[in-house]
């Protein structure tokens, strides 16, 4: 069973799947008749913070600027984690804002699930990593390959383990965020989103690896988890104290 988490950061596919997974070394096939149309009218092109890295150093430029010029922000209804999204351009039929003609600007740096398709990619809570194939209807000449193969040629089992701990992560995290909504005003809630952004999608240099950067972040993200945690309890306390007067 799937995690909040991974429910809001889906992206483009269907978590309601009844497509049976794949083992690495079975093949698939699909119609593609490189039209570019899965880059068109999308609004649903997820990006893990790792997938904002990589685009922030494709286009050296800070991973909040690219955030703020290029992605729509929003907080997981039901994970309540925070969620980038790649916003479509209006101006442009409401296309992927990478897409260029027919390919992508980016395609060196291109988001995973863009990378996968028309694969996607599911991740335990153990770590555990599967695949399955989405439906598609583009149409166009048959192409079959085998999963290691598709990966391979995409590179995705470079960016595997990082994509397992970002994954785990959010779903540790959907947890601690679940346990402090609940105690927390709306005004501390507020700065606990402000502080997932941060540690999750912001505060990294692109010339620096990122997991070390992740790993540095959250442990800042528990210690200030923790200081609104005891805020949240100097505030109730003046309220009871207040109360009893």
């Amino acid at each position: 069973m799937l995690r909040d988490s991974q429910i809001d950061l889906c992206g483009q596919v269907d978590f309601t799947r009844t497509q049976p997974l794949l083992g690495r070394d079975e093949a698939f096939s699909f119609a593609c008749n490189g039209c570019g149309n899965c880059c068109r009218g999308r609004e649903d092109i997820v990006l893990s913070g790792f997938d904002l890295w990589r685009i922030a150093a494709r286009l050296r430029l800070p991973p909040r600027i690219v955030a703020h010029g290029y992605c729509r922000e929003s907080i997981g209804q039901v994970s309540r984690l925070p969620v980038l999204r790649l916003a479509p351009l209006k101006s442009q039929h409401n296309n992927c804002p990478f897409l260029t003609e027919n390919h992508c600007a980016i395609h060196d740096a291109e988001p995973l699930v863009c990378a996968l398709y028309p694969l996607a990619q599911e991740i335990s809570g153990e770590g555990a990593v599967s695949y399955f194939l989405q439906p598609t209807s583009c149409g166009g000449p048959m192409f079959s390959a085998k999963v290691e193969d598709y990966l391979a040629r995409y590179d995705v089992p470079a960016r595997e383990a990082v994509d397992v701990c970002w994954a785990q992560t959010c779903m540790t995290l959907e947890d601690t965020v679940e346990e402090l909504n609940t105690i927390l005003s709306p005004v501390l809630a507020r700065r606990l989103e402000a502080k997932l952004w941060q540690a999750l999608y912001y505060d990294y240099e692109f010339a620096q690896p990122f997991l070390p950067q992740l790993e540095r972040n959250l442990r800042w993200l528990e210690g200030e988890c923790a200081k609104l945690r005891g805020y949240q309890e100097q505030l109730s306390t003046k309220c009871i104290e207040k109360n009893d007067r």
